[in-house]
């Protein structure tokens, strides 16, 4: 990342990377509830809680 910056070179790819990390640490929204509470309607595995 650090090489990318230093080129001016777009990475979105590891961008996008870094903001889903930095989104995971915090309350999740509705919008992002959803999909694992279908998970586990249709049989997948519980995600545990925080």
């Amino acid at each position: 990342m650090t090489t990318a910056i230093e080129q001016a070179t777009p990475a979105p790819a590891l961008t996008e990377a870094l903001y889903a990390r930095f989104r995971s640490r915090r309350d999740h929204t509705f919008a992002e509830k959803l999909p694992s509470a279908l998970r586990a309607q249709f049989g997948g595995h519980v995600e545990r809680r925080r």
